[in-house]
């Protein structure tokens, strides 16, 4: 998950009121680690100590021992002692299983059927796509990109949270925004790539 650098001068409540106002409610980029939880909720303890005295030291120490019991999204529901057919815990057949919820959302494969398939707009899937799909496609001056100028991308514009922009090539290759690039980045691309992004 990359870090919301707005977690350095807000707290998670004060974040999602502002998304909430924008309509932002369900997405990727509205998950947030357990220590930012921890922090606000250190805040707020710390704040209503001041007007409750049954919330001492002790008491918000506990309150913070259930906090970071908060379970990973991807663990699901349900635990070894309490399996349940939507955790990753289950019975079936009878039998106890034990599997991640990303294996138990992947499919299988459409030409090999024993084998699964990647999980839809993964980080793999997403990254296989830009490489062997559109950057592939991509000319710059009647040229393609070479294997070094996608290692640039990946490293230097991917991997640093920002969004795959011809201007942004153009500025690597040293040339100037008019040159001709073919063919263009379509809007589709453009939000696979900034999926890549957020994850």
């Amino acid at each position: 998950m990359v870090r919301n650098k707005e977690l350095e001068t807000k707290y998670v409540c004060e974040i999602q009121f502002e998304r909430l106002k924008k309509g932002l409610v369900r997405s990727h980029e509205n998950r947030f680690r357990t220590e930012d939880y921890i922090k606000e909720a250190r805040a707020i303890l710390n704040r209503q100590a001041q007007f409750h005295q049954e919330i001492n030291d002790e008491f918000i120490e506990k309150y913070i021992e259930l906090v970071q019991k908060r379970r990973a999204y991807y663990d699901g529901p349900g635990s070894k002692k309490s399996p349940t057919i939507y955790g990753r815990y289950f019975i079936k057949n009878g039998k106890f299983h034990e599997m991640s919820m990303i294996e138990k959302m992947r499919g299988k494969c459409t030409y090999f059927s024993d084998q699964p398939r990647i999980a839809k707009m993964s980080f793999t899937a997403e990254l296989y796509d830009l490489l062997n799909g559109d950057l592939n496609k991509l000319q710059v001056n009647g040229e393609y990109l070479t294997e070094e100028d996608k290692k640039y991308i990946v490293e230097e514009i991917v991997k640093k949270g920002q969004k795959v922009t011809i201007d942004r090539i153009l500025k690597y290759k040293g040339l100037p925004k008019q040159k001709k690039v073919q063919p263009f980045l379509y809007s589709s691309v453009m939000i696979s790539l900034s999926m890549i992004v957020c994850l």
